[in-house]
């Protein structure tokens, strides 16, 4: 009777007194597909009590940045959680670039803040490839000694209308603006992305009402992008390549602009710093840059020496930008110094400077931030995002 009064009292001791899991709690944050609308109402939803049992329409998030919503919940049981992102229902849920839902994301017990990267929606169906866009295969150039794929954005049918009705005695074509953007292989097709995300440069612009209003002209990156896009290396062949082949050759071909102030540069990473570097160095060609995340650091770099031992012949306008998080995480502190170094050597140029807080370095962020410089180049405010 004893010993069992005994293992009775050591039972009930390691039951109350057993160490208990304390709650805790997490920030979700869900970065939308570029077109989500302004007003659409975002829902967290898991495996879990707190988060409904995957019920679709459990959590409401709360919009904090530009594509980006939050949620901050209180877990119990925090090992085993499984979560998704829905639209409010099972047909609108997180989906990848070809409209497949994802599968379940894993919560990570160690990190108390939790990203969501949402390419799609389920509902929006794959990603189609503008019907406007031209592709330009073998463009053969001597400075850069190899053939060059071109993917050419044309204007909607609205700008061939517009020429049809441009009134004067001289039959003319209205001359366009147009964008020379670096990595065309990123800019209009997941499948050509390393991974399956691509700028949809066609949806920002469609978004942005200004579809009749720009060429882009994508220019794929060849096998030595690191040294082509760095003046220092062959980037002065590659400039070349842009003012002596590529640009006769479009003005030649189609209704643009040859006007420094129609004509702009785009990139990201390497691709932002060759744009800045040869808008820089050739400002009587191009009057605007933006460069998306791009790759300055806080150590002296070639494109610093550049900057510090030229002028540009005429102001410029150029855009910059830096996520916080991954391999932006870099530039928090090197991106806005570098915007106040180019400001002081050049006080008559515009610099326009922003971070992203929950951005990193890749296409799914530089495509849902991308009305931001698109506007900037084409003299617009930053439109309000809606589908």
């Amino acid at each position: 009777m004893k010993a069992w009064v005994i293992c009775y009292l050591l039972f009930c001791s390691t039951f109350f007194f057993w160490p208990q899991t304390q709650a805790k709690t997490f920030r979700f944050i869900a970065k939308m597909p570029l077109g989500t609308a302004s007003h659409e109402r975002i829902f967290l939803t898991g495996n879990q009590t707190e988060l409904c049992h995957w019920k679709p329409n459990c959590i409401a998030m709360e919009k904090v940045d530009l594509n980006t919503f939050s949620a901050d919940v209180e877990l119990q049981d925090f090992q085993k959680l499984e979560y998704k992102v829905t639209r409010g229902s099972w047909d609108q849920e997180a989906a990848d670039a070809f409209a497949q839902p994802y599968r379940n994301s894993f919560l990570i017990a160690d990190q108390p803040l939790q990203i969501l990267d949402i390419s799609n929606w389920k509902d929006w169906g794959p990603r189609q490839i503008a019907k406007r866009l031209q592709i330009i295969s073998g463009f053969k150039s001597k400075h850069l000694g190899r053939q060059v794929t071109l993917r050419i954005l044309h204007p909607n049918k609205k700008h061939d209308h517009r020429q049809k009705q441009a009134k004067g005695k001289v039959k003319r074509k209205l001359k366009l603006p147009v964008i020379y953007a670096q990595d065309g292989q990123n800019l209009f097709d997941p499948w050509l992305s390393w991974n399956q995300n691509d700028w949809q440069v066609d949806r920002a612009l469609e978004l942005m009402a200004k579809s009749e209003d720009v060429y882009i002209v994508g220019i794929d990156s060849g096998p030595e992008r690191m040294q082509e896009y760095e003046y220092s290396k062959r980037g002065n062949l590659y400039a070349r390549f842009l003012i002596e082949e590529l640009k006769p050759w479009i003005e030649k071909n189609f209704a643009v602009s040859p006007r420094r102030e129609d004509n702009f540069l785009m990139g990201s990473s390497m691709g932002a710093v060759i744009a800045i570097e040869t808008l820089w160095l050739h400002s009587d060609i191009f009057s605007k840059a933006a460069g998306l995340s791009i790759s300055v650091f806080d150590q002296a770099s070639p494109i610093d020496s550049l900057i510090e031992n030229n002028f540009p012949a005429q102001p410029v306008s150029i855009y910059l930008d830096n996520g916080e998080i991954g391999e932006d995480f870099d530039f928090i502190r090197s991106v806005p110094l570098f915007a106040k170094t180019l400001k002081a050597k050049s006080p008559k140029s515009q610099i326009f400077q922003r971070s992203f807080p929950f951005f990193d370095h890749q296409e799914s962020d530089w495509a849902r931030r991308l009305t931001v410089p698109l506007g900037f180049l084409l003299a617009l405010p930053r439109p309000t995002i809606a589908r």
